[in-house]
């Protein structure tokens, strides 16, 4: 859904499916709007910058996924808790606790990018990817302290072949 810039104005948004998309005339900062989500926060920027500027609450309890080209800035200490998915474009952290309450992060597509706030040791949180894991250090020193778990999660219809072909 492509929200209204009205939408700037007040009111929680909670996920419970679907997806956030920006627009050019709209990349607000919700981050402190998001609230009591029971499915992922699924933000599509379609080839925007946006940037959160405020912290995204605990009572998320089901993730971040970061859908579309552009770029998805986290500048805040966030507390989601849950699985980050980086499925397309650019997911920016500029805050040491910009990923929430210690949850995996998986790709599915995508860059995870550091910079000078955050060059977090993020190795062994990074699991069940199924794309190449895409990491930006942008011209920052990041050292990986431990080993980064790089075995492939199937997707559901790859289980369902696997399945089929074994019976």
């Amino acid at each position: 859904m492509a929200a209204p810039a009205h939408w700037a104005e007040s009111g929680d948004i909670t996920f419970t499916g679907g997806t956030l998309q920006f627009t050019s005339n709209n990349t607000g900062n919700y981050a402190t709007r998001i609230k009591g989500s029971t499915s992922a926060i699924t933000l599509d920027t379609n080839g925007q910058t946006v940037i959160f500027t405020g912290a995204i609450a605990s009572t998320n309890g089901a993730g971040l996924t970061k859908t579309g080209d552009g770029t998805l800035t986290l500048s805040n200490a966030n507390a989601y808790a849950g699985v980050t998915t980086i499925n397309a474009g650019t997911l920016r952290l500029d805050n040491t606790n910009a990923l929430g309450g210690g949850g995996d992060i998986t790709f599915t597509g995508g860059t995870l990018q550091f910079t000078s706030n955050n060059t977090g040791n993020y190795a062994t949180r990074i699991k069940g990817s199924t794309s190449a894991i895409a990491l930006d250090t942008n011209g920052q020193t990041v050292s990986f302290t431990s080993a980064i778990d790089f075995t492939k999660q199937r997707r559901p219809d790859e289980e369902r072949r696997r399945h089929a072909d074994a019976q």
